[in-house]
């Protein structure tokens, strides 16, 4: 049975489309077969370019840009963005690094302007126009750096922003984000951006289907986004994480078992949702 015109609305977004082609295989995959329904690319992802192809090839999937100033390296040169980075011309890598320097007035906003800015060129470069703009680790939620990110929405069209609004948690990472959430709502709202009303998938992803059923149970707001971070990994994904140390890799191809398994859209079907591109 159909679900009823006035259900809330369900997003299933894969973050780190970009990542590697197997990464990238497998979100479409996701899509095709399962019940992904948006993602966001890396614009400066070791497969971005294999990503756009994928893209071209699958016009259904919404697609956003998933900013990045955590890892790797960034679209500008190093010497445009020197507050973003450590010695060796890369991203710091380490969350609690960046939120210090964020914290302290370290991080030149201007400098990550710019380097936001040139991601989000790059991806509307491609012909691709994004519907959402979030971010690794979710480090955009940062008041300051989310009134960058904001303003940069505004200018570009771009509709809508994460913000994560996870269900009562013991944990401090989904609490904390959720926190810092509310303070951005209010800039969100002055610029006129949609935000979701609740974000399901940070403090537990579905890497069951007994997983994905709880997190469906309890529709909390009209508006709810599922992240996730499905994949096949293979060695090209292995040689990225020798690099770039990716503590998902464990789980993608659980998520993608998951998101793709039909009982994943009975469960939806069943559930108080109708699925909708972000």
């Amino acid at each position: 049975m159909p679900a009823p015109s006035d259900a809330p609305r369900l997003i299933v977004n894969a973050d780190d489309f970009g990542w590697s082609k197997s990464v990238n295989s497998g979100i479409v995959e996701c899509h095709t077969d399962g019940i992904v329904t948006s993602a966001s690319i890396l614009a400066a992802g070791t497969d971005f370019e294999h990503a756009v192809e994928l893209a071209r090839a699958t016009p259904t999937l919404a697609l956003g840009v998933h900013l990045n100033f955590y890892r790797g390296t960034p679209v500008l040169p190093p010497e445009q963005v020197a507050s973003l980075i450590g010695e060796d011309g890369r991203f710091l890598g380490a969350w609690t690094e960046i939120v210090e320097r964020l914290g302290t007035g370290r991080v030149d906003l201007g400098e990550l302007e710019a380097e936001l800015r040139a991601a989000i060129e790059r991806v509307l470069s491609v012909g691709i126009a994004p519907t959402h703009l979030n971010s690794e680790k979710h480090l955009h939620l940062w008041p300051s750096a989310f009134r960058v990110v904001a303003k940069l929405a505004e200018e570009f069209a771009i509709p809508r922003v994460r913000i994560v609004r996870e269900p009562p948690s013991v944990h401090a990472v989904p609490r904390g984000l959720t926190l810092l959430s509310a303070i951005d709502a209010g800039e969100a709202r002055r610029r006129g951006l949609s935000t979701p009303d609740a974000t399901i998938g940070v403090t537990e992803a579905p890497r069951t289907l007994e997983a994905l059923e709880r997190l469906l149970a309890h529709p909390r707001g009209r508006d709810v986004e599922l992240i996730v971070h499905p994949g096949h990994v293979d060695d090209e994904f292995r040689e990225i994480e020798r690099v770039l140390p990716n503590k998902l890799g464990c789980s993608r191809e659980e998520e993608l078992a998951v998101l793709t398994d039909p009982d994943a859209r009975r469960m939806v079907e069943a559930s108080a949702y109708t699925l909708v591109r972000q």
